[in-house]
């Protein structure tokens, strides 16, 4: 057989009990968008900030926190200072995956403006906030298309800083409270449908029931 054949992806899955569906936020003059992983340049939280420092320069009540530790924070901090952004700037740093939970069910998007040159996977806290039900932004990752269907459950932008992309999103689904509402069912049904935990941890058991090792 090929090796290809050989090869199988399993994700690391949603334990659906512990990241359940919440009832999305209604719009009430802010919008907090929330961010998770190490605080190295790879992530691209310093354009994440500009793209919020730009919402609110259009006149977006945009309000961001960022969960994660690293060696940028303080570098982080001084791009919000000279994006204007400082005060709605919160970096709490590591939070355990309770409060990952609380921290997602009180904002109204994830956003991530990752780079794309790096060939991770995809973060495991994106499929965890899908499954909240809140509508996903990230950059145009490798791993993006895999569990993002672009405007149906989530969207992807079309470079890591595609600002005006990023505004348009969070301005239109702020004018149609429906479109929100669809974006935030439709991401819990791709987790339920796809990506439960106990359902890719079957598909692993069997695959290593039926491996064979030919010595």
């Amino acid at each position: 057989p090929s090796v290809e054949s050989r090869c199988h992806l399993i994700y690391h899955g949603v334990n659906l009990d512990k990241f359940p569906m919440i009832k999305p936020l209604k719009f009430k003059g802010r919008i907090n968008i929330i961010s998770a992983g190490r605080l190295t340049a790879t992530k691209g939280f310093d354009r994440l900030i500009r793209a919020c420092s730009i919402c609110r320069e259009r006149g977006l009540n945009v309000h961001l926190t960022i969960l994660g530790v690293g060696g940028l924070k303080n570098q982080l901090e001084e791009v919000a200072k000279k994006n204007n952004f400082n005060d709605y700037l919160i970096m709490p740093g590591w939070v355990d995956q309770e409060n990952v939970r609380d921290y997602i069910s009180n904002s109204h998007f994830f956003a991530l403006m990752a780079d794309v040159n790096f060939h991770d996977g995809l973060p495991n806290v994106v499929l965890e906030a899908m499954s909240v039900g809140r509508p996903v932004i990230l950059s145009p990752l490798p791993a993006a298309k895999e569990a993002i269907k672009n405007q149906e459950n989530g969207f992807i932008l079309s470079k890591k800083n595609d600002y005006e992309g990023f505004f348009s999103i969070i301005n239109k689904l702020l004018l149609s409270h429906k479109a929100y509402l669809n974006i935030c069912m439709n991401s819990r049904k791709t987790i339920e449908t796809d990506f439960k935990d106990y359902i890719l941890i079957k598909k692993m058991i069997e695959l290593f029931k039926n491996c064979r090792v030919d010595i």
